[in-house]
């Protein structure tokens, strides 16, 4: 492919420096900007010979232009508010909502009243929509398992209320069922004032295959994960 080049990264890139240079493979430094013309589809890659051991074991690292960043959101504490960002977040071809950018747990101070019935001055919501006043609210199973902390939830959708959010709450099997979770987008479109347009086929089955990459990455993490992706 003419003027296209492949971006070696992350563990095979410290591998070559650290071990599998040798002269081997001609390697130069380039300006971050040059990433735009970078290989990323597998003939692609392909496409150039390598000298394998160079890199380390497999798989290959390769850097692509971090089309993902447009989608980071800081703040999620657990993998199941990941999961509600993601499949709210990320645009429709690529097994999304195409919703706005919303904010993970942001602090939002309580007038009186509302700290009156939360108990405390101010709250984190899961996921808000802080100009349409609009919250998804994880109902934990793991994490919040305490009768104390199922309160403090409870208080804390009250509280918002009383503000005038609206709050929508996601259970475990709505998150982890692309059916029942389409239900919930429905909902929270009708509040962020966003008319739906009808799902192809090609949409239904990208959503179809986020859902199970998100069950996979959980299925393979090292760390304690919610249910639904047991």
């Amino acid at each position: 492919m003419p003027n296209t080049r492949l971006f070696i990264g992350y563990s095979s890139a410290l591998y070559f420096w650290l071990r599998g240079s040798r002269g081997l493979w001609p390697a130069e430094p380039c300006r971050i900007t040059s990433i735009a013309r970078c290989a990323y589809n597998a003939s692609d890659v392909q496409s150039f010979l390598l000298p394998r051991d160079a890199f380390g074991p497999a798989p290959l690292h390769i850097m692509v232009a971090a089309a993902a960043l447009n989608y980071v959101m800081p703040n999620s504490k657990s993998p199941a508010e990941t999961d509600m960002a993601v499949k709210t977040i990320f645009p429709r071809l690529r097994g999304g909502y195409g919703f706005p950018l919303a904010e993970l747990n942001p602090e939002i101070p309580l007038t009186d009243e509302a700290a009156a019935i939360a108990h405390r001055p101010v709250v984190y919501p899961d996921e808000l929509w802080r100009k349409e006043k609009v919250s998804l609210e994880y109902d934990s199973t793991l994490h919040h398992e305490r009768a104390e902390d199922r309160t403090r939830d409870s208080l804390k959708r009250n509280a918002l209320a009383c503000m005038g959010y609206n709050v929508i709450t996601v259970t475990p099997s709505q998150l982890k069922s692309v059916s029942e979770f389409h239900g919930i987008a429905i909902e929270l479109a009708r509040h962020l004032g966003i008319r739906m347009r009808p799902d192809t086929p090609k949409i239904q089955q990208k959503r179809f295959e986020l859902n199970e990459a998100i069950r996979e990455r959980m299925r393979k993490d090292t760390t304690p994960t919610e249910w639904p992706y047991c």
